[in-house]
């Protein structure tokens, strides 16, 4: 079976990205995502405001917290 596969690269650093995050994954013109953390980082809250852009930017996601 041949496909081609495509993986953009796109590296933004800049202060509240976290809020953004769903503006810049419309301009990708991606609206579902896999994210993949450890449990620490989900239970310290700091993926809320990655969840509240990506909910307000109508792009769905999947969080996995088990990866070994």
């Amino acid at each position: 079976m041949n496909f081609p596969f495509v993986l953009p690269t796109k590296i933004v650093m800049e202060p509240g990205l976290r809020t953004q995050v769903g503006k810049y994954l419309q301009e990708m013109q991606l609206n579902c995502i896999l994210i993949v953390t450890d449990p620490g980082i989900e239970a310290a809250g700091l993926l809320s405001p990655i969840y509240e852009s990506l909910e307000h930017a109508g792009i769905s996601f999947k969080v996995t917290t088990e990866v070994k």
